[in-house]
């Protein structure tokens, strides 16, 4: 069975532009493997689209622009940019928009800020990259934010944000992370994508 119901709204929203795909795995509400997308609307909000199949996970990649049909904006009253979407519904966009990356300090990944400032997806200039051991199938990477008095983050990088993050620093290019929240845990913050912080 699929994730969408039969009757659709008839208009799509967007462009969005993909910043990154999370983490798949298993869902057992929808009986099988999906994911979420971080996108970033034309007011520059950064945006969460869920669920995202595997199909549509393997399709989109960091920088395309897409719409979607939207089926709740309030999905999870923990993460508030979260848009429960039909998946079989989004697309490549046509229309695009101008935009430059709203990179912040980290303020959010401090002292319980994304309870304070109600928020659940971030986008930041790392600093001090230092990729650490592996741990299972994971590499962890540890880095620090712009806010004042951070002392570190430590995440872990699965194969696709790995081969993201070492091939930016190939190119000895500017590094931008997304960030957002894990669903079950809001106070832990997850890498979910690394991508080049000049578009």
């Amino acid at each position: 069975m699929g994730l969408d119901l039969f009757f659709y709204p008839e208009e799509f929203e967007g462009p969005f532009v993909v910043l990154g795909k999370g983490e798949t795995r298993y869902d057992k509400r929808f009986h099988q493997f999906i994911s979420c997308m971080i996108v970033l609307d034309s007011n520059l909000n950064l945006v969460r689209l869920f669920p995202i199949d595997m199909e549509r996970f393997s399709t989109f990649k960091e920088f395309d622009f897409v719409k979607v049909r939207i089926e709740k904006r309030n999905y999870e009253s923990h993460r508030p940019e979260t848009r429960k979407i039909y998946p079989s519904t989004i697309r490549y966009s046509k229309e695009t928009f101008h935009f430059t990356l709203p990179f912040e300090t980290g303020e959010v990944l401090h002292d319980g800020n994304w309870k304070k400032m109600h928020r659940s997806v971030a986008l930041i200039n790392p600093r001090e990259l230092r990729i650490r051991q592996k741990w299972n199938e994971y590499t962890r990477i540890q880095y620090f934010c712009d806010f004042e008095g951070c002392n570190g983050h430590t995440n872990k990088l699965d194969a696709y944000t790995f081969e993201q993050v070492a091939a930016l620093e190939r190119e000895n290019t500017a590094i931008g992370f997304v960030l957002g929240t894990h669903a079950g845990y809001p106070h832990r913050w997850l890498l979910v994508s690394a991508i080049r912080a000049e578009n």
